[in-house]
């Protein structure tokens, strides 16, 4: 097993999550948790949806979405420290 490959393999699931949960952040500056919750499950039910077709499911990416989406989470919460100092 190759760990540079796994690792590429599962980056692109990794930033959709990121991107996906930070999109309310870009457009209307706050932090929706509920948004956050949806796309996530869309995206966790849909790579499990892949255990039972044909495609190619895989581990990795189920737990690249997990840190994407604690990534957000972070990053959320950075940036509003941010915004109570202020």
């Amino acid at each position: 097993m190759d760990i540079i490959s796994d690792l590429l393999n599962c980056l692109p699931s990794f930033f959709a999550t990121t991107g996906l949960c930070m999109l309310p952040l870009i457009i209307v500056k706050k932090q929706h948790i509920k948004t956050m919750g949806f796309v996530v499950s869309g995206l966790l039910i849909y790579e499990m949806e892949q255990h039972w077709t044909d495609r190619t499911f895989d581990i990795l990416d189920i737990i690249a979405i997990i840190l994407g989406y604690l990534t957000s989470i972070l990053v959320f919460k950075i940036f509003k420290e941010k915004d109570e100092l202020q």
